[in-house]
């Protein structure tokens, strides 16, 4: 019986266990929809999550996520006073329910008593944490929520001097140009740079120096989706649109998350900015503070992955850009490549360098070309490094002669590794397969996307990568359902890393290389994958929300390790974590498991 493995039926004698299994009826919800509203009417009755999940919502902050064997509504039924958080459907939901008087009778016995103690006691200690916290963020709303008023808006033939009263007055820092071009905006760091930097009269027409067609953002996407999109972009402003195409306001950086001299757009500025190596490096190592900021805001953990690696791909273009200044302009058209998991701009704290470069020219060209772009890879690897990116121990870099050379060198490279069967060979497919242009103006992509594409035809790579997704296996087990570390300096502890993270990227690259599909994140991969049905919707589920969870837990880790001052890593102890997550990561690992069960037929 499903409640009898919960609290506070598992305390319940037979009798009381199978009157309230009598009474339960069952509710199912759709994902987002609203099971309880923050400050409604009393909870109408107890529920109990049997499949799914749910959002805990209180002023706009998702304060944790419900799962299986949980139970909810329980505090505002005993009281009868409004929810002081809202309780949504994460995904297609399964509760049981017990109205008033059933629950009643639960909540009456010894466990219900115990259990109704203990909810009091976490409620408290939320309570004095949150009197601690910083004001609530808003990465968990909706764009069009944190819209303050309507867009100002001027046309192109409005003088510049117009358009900056018309700002002062309002107190707006951005407004919105309708151009021929589309939708254009004008920023006060434009009447700074374009105008009075550059001598310009105040009477310019606003035109001239507007951004257009400016990068807009749908009113329903995540402000936390928006942030990526401003970092990547290098961005302070956003119009922001409905779904007829019309512009209801514009969100800044400010309205997103706040600013700082450690916000991913400060460190972006001072990168871009820095006139040397030095100043390069010392701008980027302010990016763990970033890291730290963006966890306690609540940012989602996957996307704090695709800011740290836009920031690091700024970072490279900077680098990149300094060497040239000190290597002379380069003799031929260039592209600098991200491999592995800055490829997938999948990027944590604890992480190394992957990278090549590829240049014009066939093979009979590298050895006049080479020493120019080996000087300037080693330049940049350099920097990296001193900025806080280690090496690869693999020497997957720019450095190595294997990963640096001309067009037709790459083709040929890589037709050889495809061709080997052997381990060593695999690896650097796999790694190279997530691939990603940085910087440079070679089209060096499509040659790489062909390839990409076309491996599916190759029978025995495609064993060879089934085999590398199948290489680490999630530490579940049956004692305390984990199995840890046993000696060493992380003895006791699960790694995050090759135990969940690398399995469900693994997974995801042989999906998408199956399904000759050319994208590079592990949840663009899977969500395709599923698209054309090379894996079916479950599965699909199953690994995002798994892969979701293992980063939560991999960067709070490794902000832990930050705020400690000790070198980030990706080990944490099972018995630090709450039960909720606790239960949830048994479930990731088992939803791995089941995964590579299915692969290693194809082995």
């Amino acid at each position: 019986m499903f409640l009898r493995k919960h609290a506070p039926f598992d305390g319940l004698d037979e009798s009381g266990l199978r009157s309230a299994a009598e009474a339960a009826r069952e509710l199912r919800a759709v994902a987002g929809s609203v099971i309880i509203r923050q400050g409604g009417e009393p909870s109408p009755s107890l529920f109990v999550i049997v499949d799914g999940s749910v959002d805990v919502v209180a002023d706009g902050r998702v304060l944790d996520v419900m799962g299986e064997g949980d139970v909810f509504g329980h505090m505002s039924l005993v009281t009868q006073e409004e929810p002081v958080a809202t309780i949504r459907a994460r995904e297609e939901t399964v509760c049981l329910t017990l109205d008033h008087e059933s629950a009643s009778q639960v909540l009456g016995t010894r466990a219900g008593a115990s259990f109704i103690t203990e909810s009091l006691r976490r409620r408290f200690d939320e309570l004095a944490a949150a009197s601690h916290e910083q004001p609530i963020r808003t990465v968990d709303s909706t764009v069009g929520s944190l819209i303050r008023g309507p867009a100002l808006e001027c046309d192109p033939f409005t003088s510049v001097g117009q358009a900056a009263r018309a700002m002062a007055e309002a107190r707006a820092s951005a407004a919105i140009v309708n151009t021929a071009g589309g939708i254009g905006i004008v920023t006060d760091v434009d009447l700074r740079i374009k105008v009075l930097a550059e001598g310009r009269d105040a009477s310019t027409p606003v035109g001239e120096i507007a951004s257009s067609p400016a990068s807009t953002v749908d009113e329903d996407v995540l402000a936390a989706e928006a942030l990526f999109q401003m970092v990547q972009g290098g961005f302070h402003h956003l119009p922001v649109v409905s779904a007829a195409g019309e512009v209801v306001g514009i969100v800044s950086e400010t309205d997103v998350i706040g600013f700082g001299n450690d916000s991913p757009f400060a460190i972006r500025s001072a990168i871009e900015r820095a006139d040397d190596r030095a100043a390069c490096i010392e701008a980027a190592r302010r990016l763990p503070d970033s890291v730290v900021a963006l966890v306690d805001a609540g940012v989602d953990a996957v996307h704090i992955g695709h800011i740290v690696g836009a920031t690091m791909d700024v970072l490279t273009r900077r680098l990149l850009a300094l060497a040239f200044d000190e290597q002379g302009p380069p003799p031929v058209a260039w592209a600098w490549l991200a491999f592995g998991s800055l490829g997938r701009r999948e990027q944590a704290l604890h992480t190394d360098q992957d990278h090549g470069l590829a240049y014009q020219g066939t093979t009979a060209d590298e050895e006049r070309l080479d020493p120019y772009f080996a000087a300037v890879a080693e330049f940049v690897t350099q920097g990296l490094q001193d900025a806080g990116i280690p090496r690869c121990t693999g020497n997957m870099m720019a450095t190595s002669g294997g990963l640096r050379r001309s067009v037709e060198g790459w083709e040929n490279q890589l037709a050889a590794w495809t061709g080997k069967h052997e381990r060593h060979a695999s690896e650097i497919v796999a790694v190279v397969f997530d691939f990603r242009q940085v910087a440079g103006t070679l089209e060096i992509a499509p040659i790489l996307d062909r390839i990409v594409r076309g491996a599916a035809a190759d029978a025995g790579l495609m064993r060879r990568l089934a085999a590398q997704a199948l290489e680490h296996e999630p530490p579940a087990g049956h004692l305390r359902g984990f199995v840890v570390k046993g000696s060493g300096e992380h003895a006791g502890s699960l790694d995050l890393k090759h135990g969940g993270i690398v399995p469900i990227t693994d997974i995801a690259r042989f999906h998408a290389v199956a399904a000759g599909i050319s994208a590079h994140r592990t949840l663009d991969r899977l969500r395709i994958a599923s698209d054309v049905g090379q894996i079916d919707e479950a599965t699909r589920a199953g690994l995002h929300d798994a892969f979701t969870l293992l980063w939560q837990l991999r960067l709070e880790r490794q902000v832990h390790c930050v705020r400690e001052r000790t070198p980030p890593d990706d080990f944490v102890d099972p018995n630090a974590l709450t039960p909720v997550r606790r239960k949830g990561l048994r479930e990731a690992f088992r939803v791995i498991a089941r995964s590579q069960r299915g692969l290693s037929l194809l082995v």
